[in-house]
């Protein structure tokens, strides 16, 4: 599943498409993975 997240950087906001990924050695634990920068 991804996303749409903005990050607030010197006051600036930036857009990026963030992606789930599950991890099973981790007791089924979701890691978040900033896949790619969208713009301002």
């Amino acid at each position: 599943m991804s996303f749409i997240r903005t990050k607030k950087i010197k006051g600036t906001e930036y857009a990026y498409i963030v992606e789930n990924k599950w991890r099973k050695r981790r007791k089924n634990k979701v890691k978040q993975i900033m896949s790619k920068y969208l713009g301002r």
